[in-house]
C-alpha cells in the first residue's frame, strides 16, 4: 500500500475566497489562482525531489486533511477540503472521483496555519 505524508506551510481559501460567481458560471478567483499556484508549485518540487510521488491512475484513494488554523475562529472544514482537493487534482491523481473516504479534522490556537495531509491507496482496479 503506498502513502504520502506532508505538510503544506498554510490553509487553503475557503470555498467563498476560491471560486467567484459571474453570468458565464464559476471562476478562480485571483486569490485562489495565486494559492493554487503556490501549492502546486511546492507539490511538484516534492515531487522533483523524490520525497513523494504521484498515485496510479486506477488507485482508489483514501485522503485525510488536518486543518490547523492560528486563532479561534470558527471555520467550516468542508469549505477547505475542495479547493485543496481540486489544487491537487492532475497532480498527486488524475480525477478527485479516484477518492472514496475524506477524513477532516480541525485544530484551532495552532503556532501558525498549516494543512497536514495524508493520503494512500486502499485498493487499485
Amino acid at each position: 500500500m503506498y502513502m504520502i505524508q506532508f505538510t503544506i506551510h498554510d490553509n487553503p481559501p475557503s470555498v467563498n475566497g476560491f471560486w467567484g460567481h459571474c453570468a458565464r458560471g464559476k471562476y478562480i478567483t485571483a486569490k485562489g489562482r495565486t494559492w493554487r499556484e503556490h501549492i502546486r508549485s511546492y507539490t511538484e518540487e516534492l515531487i522533483k525531489d523524490g520525497v513523494i510521488a504521484p498515485f496510479n491512475e486506477n488507485a482508489r484513494l483514501s485522503v485525510k486533511y488536518e486543518f490547523h488554523f492560528k486563532g479561534k475562529r470558527k471555520r467550516d472544514t468542508g469549505n477547505y477540503e475542495k479547493p485543496l482537493t481540486d489544487t491537487f487534482e492532475g497532480l498527486l491523481f488524475e480525477n478527485d472521483e479516484c477518492i472514496d473516504h475524506i477524513e477532516l479534522d480541525r485544530y484551532y490556537n495552532a503556532e501558525f496555519d498549516h494543512t497536514d495531509i495524508l493520503i494512500f491507496e486502499i485498493a487499485a482496479v
